[in-house]
């Protein structure tokens, strides 16, 4: 790693592929992000 900002940046990638495109097992094979869409489209009143 040659600098922070590279440093940075990779971390901001993994943290994208992380949570928007690698399945998770724990989630019932979705991603954390379309878990969160659904959970959330599931439980409205109790966001409200």
């Amino acid at each position: 790693m040659d600098t922070m900002a590279e440093a940075k940046y990779l971390a901001e990638e993994w943290k994208e592929i992380y949570n928007h495109e690698r399945h998770h097992g724990s989630l019932d094979g979705m991603t954390p992000h379309r878990y969160w869409e659904r959970w959330t489209a599931e439980n409205q009143l109790a966001i409200a």
